[in-house]
């Protein structure tokens, strides 16, 4: 049995999706190895890592940047250490890289350590890199193993029953926006909205969804949205692994890629002009998209084109992957 260590981050600064896309793979990986997560000291990280299960010791910081904490790490004799943090230190690399001990990093965009041994990138395709390295691409996103099985989505013409989800945080305050633009709507909508751990406009969207016309289902930081996409005509996701998921299941969706990150891989999820690219642009003209953008929708009230680019195997071909590494 070998021994694997994962150093992963859930903060406000950082969201939900390290965490979770980390337990996806752990899951896999776990029926034949000593799983441990290194994680900061975040409640709802607890509370997931012990709903499956998974062994973790708490760091003193959020992010994998302390050399100090490097060695404590090292004292455990991993076979093989995952990194999955947006903020990373090449000395924090360095130092496992000269301990001998075999790294791999999850990247989500070009910024990544020199140091990492192998580099795992689910979500973008760099080019020039090692084969043998690295694994690039949505053969490879880390999504829950439950999308493997997949689900061709009947054609509705009608928009009906809608799910709101920005992941762990909504800064961009997104959520509530949305809601007046369907308040709008005379028709009555089912809509059910994802209220993320970090979101600091909690109460905000409770107060706008009680005035609402439409019936609307608060979900407060769910695990899994995999049973709550069962009916649904519509995501409106803040990209990143929720358009990952909602892809491998071909619902129509609206994306905001909200961070820089997200863009190429929206860009690439999408067919048609079925998102919004919020980095670096002013409220006035987010809301501005977001209006135009669900006013056409509605309008059309007509499916918008999906392309399958997700199949739900990325944690298995990952683990496989995994398994060359350390044996």
């Amino acid at each position: 049995m070998k021994k694997i260590i994962f150093r992963v981050v859930c903060s406000e600064k950082s969201g939900i999706g390290h965490l979770m896309r980390s337990i996806w793979l752990a899951k896999i990986l776990k029926k034949k190895n000593k799983i441990i997560f290194f994680i900061n000291n975040d409640t709802l990280a607890k509370k997931m890592l012990r709903k499956f299960r998974i062994a973790f010791r708490i760091t003193t910081t959020n992010f994998p940047l302390k050399i100090l904490e490097a060695k404590l790490i090292k004292t455990f004799r991993p076979n093989l250490l995952i990194c999955d943090s947006p903020i990373i230190s090449d000395n924090w690399f360095k130092y496992f890289y000269y301990q001998n001990i075999k790294t791999l990093e999850i990247c989500n965009s070009q910024r990544n350590s020199k140091f990492s041994q192998y580099k795992l990138w689910p979500e973008v395709y760099p080019k020039g890199l090692n084969q043998k390295k690295n694994r690039f691409g949505f053969n490879y996103s880390l999504i829950s193993p439950a999308y493997r099985f997949g689900s061709k989505k009947k054609t509705r013409k009608k928009i009906s029953n809608i799910l709101v989800t920005f992941g762990g945080c909504d800064h961009l305050r997104l959520t509530e926006k949305i809601i007046k633009f369907l308040n709008s709507i005379k028709k009555k909508l089912f809509i059910k909205i994802v209220i993320g751990k970090f979101y600091k406009n909690a109460e905000s969207i409770k107060k706008i969804s009680k005035k609402s016309i439409h019936k609307i289902l608060l979900l407060n930081t769910p695990s899994s949205l995999y049973r709550f996409y069962k009916n649904t005509d519509l995501v409106i996701n803040g990209g990143g692994t929720t358009a990952l998921e909602v892809n491998s299941l071909r619902i129509n969706s609206l994306i905001f890629a909200i961070w820089k990150s997200q863009e190429k891989l929206t860009k690439k999820i999408s067919q048609g002009k079925n998102y919004i690219i919020c980095h670096n642009k002013s409220k006035r003209y987010i809301n501005i998209e977001i209006n135009k953008m669900l006013q056409k929708t509605f309008n059309r009230n007509t499916n918008i084109k999906i392309k399958k680019k997700v199949d739900g195997k990325g944690c298995l071909r990952t683990a496989e992957w995994i398994k060359t590494i350390i044996k």
